[in-house]
């Protein structure tokens, strides 16, 4: 049996910690306090009488002001801690509607106070303190709390009915010897010195609180551990002062069966199961009303599973504490089947004696299932490493399966072994798994209960890795939460390093899985909260390691209708030393949300403080309807080890939605980042977020600088994907390593706008090389409708020895607007990516950005991934090292630049080839530019080729916008120009570039380009003739005056509508002549006939020498006219008078 003594010595390692930190976690002839078992008793109140004993140097205060005992002096004393103050009464009684209030100075940390006399206290009002100062109130003659008794106190609450209270050096302050001069103290209360037969505390009130992070503890209640005689061989129980033995009970094989009336085991208690070590599995069964109540220790012999089924419920303590060699199960079912022997049942109690199997399942046929409550966070006794909380032997299980599970500040420890929890609302079955260690079967068919983890509950499965299963409805974590499996230490394990191969191999390092299965809901909140799969070392603080730990992080899985991160919560799988990151695996079908800066899932391996990190990162897979990250949240694979970052993979049915907010830049030092367990020092987020110069809201897979190793790919498919105010994807290498690639299949549309307010980068899709050495990577992406604006970007710069990555773009239609760009530009002496775009429809470059200027001179070009101001297509070089620029084709039906730009030009290096494929037309405007032009520094290249084929359609340009097509050079050749269209109008070749719209492939000190224009012999200036802009003399000759009516002429014109009459008049319909349309028959009299010829011919017709008249009377224009000899005609000209030289006046 776990003696005392034992007990003492282990928990006052951990006493003080405890009480500066107001958890009046208190040691010595008792037990750490916590909320112990609270029992209703009828009682009537006293007398109302507190009365000071004037024992103490400074004796107690009391004046009544009404119906308050205002209680002040007292004997005060300071500690390192804070101030002890110490009362003294010979009675003290609170009658219902009076106030006892302790007018404390508010720097008291500690009130002490007993009662001398022999008199019962009975509390039936309020007990009230000032400030936050705890306050413990010593009677060995009987503590009563009526209905009404309540209190208001700042901080925690101790009643008891103990001698004394003891503290560090054997000091002590006596409620029995008060007469004995007491040897008051500034060291901290550390436990409670009982007499031989102390009386217990009696409650009856639903009033007693204390603010939430405090404890109440109500000490002694004694153990009640009554069987109940159900089973052939009864149980045994026999107790002494504060331990309960346990003997007796049925055995079948290598099974115990106990049966119990009740079972409740208060703090400072122990109940031990003296089984025989040949005992597999102890099943200890609850047949009353009452639920377990477990606040104490439960013991057993050897390495027995431990199993407890209450249908009643299930209740431990914040001191509950586990000393057994096996498993541990607690369960609120009704029975506990055995195969196909039978039941052993609670509600129901029968006769186990034929059941020799293991269990094989929980059965559930209550419509209300009962809970299961855990608030232990008591130091696990007998282990050489910390931890607090129920705990098993490394390597073996703790399972919880009952209706609502919550934890309330409690621990569930399985170092290397396995945790679970299954919440099951109503009737059904549970399988159990007994393979190698207990495991869960948890239907889908059944409904579900809920799971929550609040006010620092701690799950872990680590050390020597382990395993964390969850089955609810809806899982909630919260308040610095966390569930932890991993490796924390290095056994000496043997790793192997092929780099030539890629290949890392571990052996026998692997910690095991996290699942977390929701039929509904998974919601984490809150700084320092989360699910973590880790690596790390016990021996080292986190994160500053010399020697890195061995072994491999492992999956975490979660499935549910919907997933949400808010407040800084974070899940993820991360190695600190030499191995690999394990998956992260979300499957939502209803929605994924992230909110907040420093709300996180993510991957990582190695970190920025550890030599020799070695590793890769692990892939993060995210199935659901929709996907929301906002306001700074993100989704990370990195690795800060000789590794390559994981894969991010995201496949909704729905929307993808990323919406900017606060830069995410954390530092080592950061406090909002520690916590005294270094194991939980992993949500330091320095190896998590610190990759990142700037960041917002957005998904990464990055290489960090002074590594080996490539970053994953990133994948989105969905209906749609918006990013805005700074947004980003982005894949990016800073070490030796190469980018990844970014493939989006977004069905309907892609729309990408704004930038980070905060740190001024764009939104959009960025694969990027950082002054590393790798290429960088592709972007590829696959829409309806793709639209950029507002300075948002797609972009695989490179600012490397190394190429950039390539934009693919496939879509029906593309907007770049306000400065939106596509981006592959070089900024050292790597070359530029390419850009392709086929759109069907057509590509619009409209305008620029305003704020691009800015923002470049705040945040600089390597956080600003925009190429210029003005909307566009850029391939080109930016740095002052010599490289090329990458190709551009565009294949389109309308291609309209305003203010754009398309560019392909170098400062110094090949100028990129352009090549656009038109459909129906290019329109220039407004000073846009699409230009190939090498040299921009005045130095060598050659101008890159543009083509532009348009052969059924226009080019145009308006002339005096300067608009310009470019292929010129420096000191090297300038490119060539092709153009094939239909048509072009305004804009002209030319030898120099001038103000107006130009086509140009000259080279200043180099031979100029050929420019080549193809158009279907059509010059819109044929035939055209300038008129003069001189007045001329429109006087008109006066006419001749006839002579008869028939020398008269007139002439008409006709037609649908007709003209005015006169010239002067503006168009009447009244006063014109109208003639409608002749709809012709289909007779071939209606058709034109073309004499003398039955076939079309191309041929030119000869010019007309003459004219014959046939037999119609009609005049034909011939080029060989007939001899005929010439007559007169018929007709007298008519004659006119010769003017006047007044005439023309």
């Amino acid at each position: 049996m776990l003696t005392m003594s034992k007990k003492i010595k282990y928990w006052r390692q951990y006493c003080s910690r405890f009480v500066a930190r107001k958890s009046l976690l208190m040691v010595g002839g008792a037990i750490c306090l916590s909320v112990s078992q609270i029992f209703s008793f009828s009682t009537n109140s006293a007398v109302a009488q507190i009365t000071p004993d004037n024992t103490l140097p400074v004796n107690s205060s009391v004046k009544l002001e009404g119906n308050t005992f205002s209680i002040t002096g007292g004997t005060e004393l300071g500690t390192k801690l804070g101030t002890n103050l110490f009362h003294s009464f010979t009675e003290f009684s609170v009658p219902n509607g009076t106030t006892a209030f302790f007018d404390n100075p508010a720097k008291i940390q500690n009130i002490i106070s007993r009662v001398t006399g022999n008199s019962v206290s009975n509390i039936n009002g309020l007990i009230k303190a000032s400030g936050t100062a705890n306050l413990f109130f010593i009677n060995p003659s009987g503590i009563v709390f009526g209905s009404n008794a309540s209190l208001n106190i700042g901080g925690s609450f101790l009643a008891s009915t103990a001698n004394s209270i003891k503290f560090t050096g054997n000091e002590e302050f006596s409620a029995v010897a008060p007469q004995t001069r007491p040897l008051l103290t500034t060291t901290v209360p550390i436990g409670l010195q009982y007499g031989q037969n102390p009386e217990s505390v009696i409650n009856e009130s639903v009033n007693l609180l204390v603010q939430p992070g405090n404890t109440l503890a109500l000490l002694p209640t004694r153990s009640q551990i009554v069987p109940d005689n159900t089973l052939p061989n009864s149980s045994i129980v026999s107790s002494d002062f504060n331990n309960s033995l346990i003997e007796g009970g049925t055995q079948v094989g290598s099974n115990l069966f106990h049966s119990f009336e009740s079972f409740s085991l208060p703090a400072l208690n122990t109940a031990y199961f003296n089984n025989t070590f040949d005992i597999k599995n102890i099943i200890a069964r609850v047949t009353g009303s009452s639920p377990f109540y477990i606040n104490g220790f439960l013991q057993t012999n050897g390495t027995a599973n431990l199993f407890l089924i209450n249908h009643k419920g299930i209740i431990f303590g914040n001191y509950a504490s586990l000393s057994i060699g096996g498993s541990f199960v607690a369960t609120t079912a009704n029975a506990i089947q055995f195969g196909n022997q039978g039941f052993f049942s609670a509600s129901v109690p029968n006769n186990p004696v034929a059941l020799t199997v293991d269990p094989s399942a929980f059965v559930f046929n209550q419509i209300a299932t009962a809970p299961i409550q855990n608030n232990s966070a008591a130091p696990a006794v007998g282990f050489s490493t910390y931890s607090t909380g129920l705990r098993v032997p490394d390597g073996q299980s703790l399972l919880l399966i009952g209706g609502n599970i919550n934890m309330d500040g409690g621990g569930l420890n399985a170092f290397g072994g396995r945790v679970e929890l299954g919440g099951l609302a109503k009737a059904g079955t549970v399988g159990l798994n007994t393979d190698k260690n207990l495991s869960l079967n948890f239907p889908d068919n059944v409904e579900r209960a809920s799971v929550s983890l609040t006010n620092k509950a701690l799950i872990v499965a680590a050390e020597r890795g382990g395993n964390i299963g969850m089955y609810a409805r809806d899982i909630n974590i919260s308040d610095q939460s966390q569930i932890l499996a991993g490796i924390n230490e290095d056994l000496g394990r043997t790793v192997t390093f092929d780099f030539e191969a890629g290949t890392i191999t571990f052996e026998n390092r692997n910690p095991g899985h996290v699942l977390i299965q929701a039929s509904n809901s998974v919601s984490i909140r809150g700084a320092r909260t989360g699910i973590f799969s880790y690596v790390s070392s016990s021996s080292q603080t986190v994160p500053y390691f010399i020697d890195p730990p061995l072994g491999n992080s492992e999956d975490i899985t979660v499935i549910a209708k919907s997933l949400s991160l808010a407040d800084g919560a974070q899940l993820g799988s991360i190695t600190y030393g030499q191995g690999n990151a394990g998956n992260v695996r979300i499957l939502a079908s209803e929605f994924v949300s992230l909110a907040d800066p420093r709300t996180a899932i993510f991957n990582s391996s190695g970190s920025r403080y550890v030599k020799n990190a070695v590793g890769n990162s692990g892939k993060i897979e995210i199935s659901a309807g929709s996907l929301d990250l906002t306001n700074g949240a993100q989704i990370i694979a990195s690795t800060f080890a000789n590794g390559d970052a994981g894969n991010v993979s995201v496949n909704v049915n729905d929307s993808v939605s990323l919406v900017g907010g606060p830069m995410t830049v954390p530092t080592p030092t950061d406090p909002d980042f520690t916590r005294e367990d270094p194991r939980t020092a992993i949500l330091s987020g320095v190896q998590i977020h610190g990759s990142f110069s700037a960041a917002s809201t957005g998904i990464f897979s990055t290489v960090e600088p002074e590594t080996v190793g490539n970053a994953g790919n990133i994948e989105i498919d969905a209906r749609s994907l918006t990013l805005e105010e700074g947004a980003v994807i982005q894949s990016v290498t800073r070490g030796k390593g190469n980018a990844g690639n970014i493939r989006v299949n977004a069905l309907e549309f892609a729309n990408f706008s704004g930038f980070s307010s905060t740190g001024g980068f764009p939104s959009g899709l960025i694969s990027s090389t950082e002054e590393a050495n790798g290429q960088g990577g592709d972007i590829t992406l696959t829409t309806n409708a793709l639209r950029l604006s507002d300075a948002a970007v797609l972009s695989a710069r490179t600012r490397s020895a190394s190429r950039g990555g390539n934009i693919n773009v496939d879509t029906n239609t593309l907007e770049l607007v306000g400065g939106g760009q596509l981006v592959t530009s070089a900024f050292n002496s790597g070359n530029a990516g390419n850009i392709t775009v086929n759109a069907n429809d057509k590509v619009t470059i409209f305008g620029s950005d305003p704020t691009y200027a800015s923002r470049l001179s705040q945040f600089t070009s390597k956080i600003v991934d925009n190429e210029a101001s003005n909307s566009g297509l850029f391939a080109r070089v930016q740095g002052n090292q010599r490289a090329n620029a990458g190709k551009l084709k565009v294949i389109t039906g309308d291609l309209s630049l305003t203010q754009g730009t398309i560019t392909t030009e170098t400062t110094l290096g090949e100028g990129g080839d352009i090549t656009l494929n038109i459909g129906d037309i290019l329109k220039l405007r407004n000073n846009s530019k699409i230009t190939a032009t090498a040299g921009t520094a005045e130095q060598g290249g050659n101008g890159g080729n543009i083509d532009i084929n348009a052969p059924s359609g226009f080019i145009v340009a308006a002339e005096n916008e300067n608009n310009d097509i470019i292929a010129n050079a420096f000191t090297g050749a300038g490119g060539n120009v092709t153009i094939n269209a239909y048509g072009i109008f305004g804009i002209e070749l030319r030898e120099q570039q001038t103000s107006k719209s130009d086509i140009t492939a000259s080279s200043k000190f180099g031979t100029n380009g050929i420019v080549q224009i193809n158009t279907a012999n059509i010059n819109t200036k044929s035939g055209l003739i300038n008129l003069p802009t001189a007045s001329v003399n429109t006087k008109i000759a006066s006419g001749c005056q006839v002579i008869t009516s028939q020398d008269q002429s007139s002439f008409v014109v006709t037609g649908r509508g007709g003209l005015p009459l006169n010239p002067r008049e503006a168009f009447n319909n009244n006063d014109t002549v109208k003639v409608d349309w002749v709809t012709l028959s289909q007779n071939s009299d209606n058709r034109d006939v073309l004499l003398g010829a039955t076939h079309p011919t191309n041929a030119t017709p000869a010019e007309a020498t003459g004219w014959v008249i046939n037999g119609f009377g009609e005049v034909l224009l011939t080029a060989i006219p007939p001899n005929s000899t010439p007559h007169s005609s018929w007709r007298i000209p008519p004659t006119c008078k010769a003017p006047s030289d007044t005439a023309e006046n």
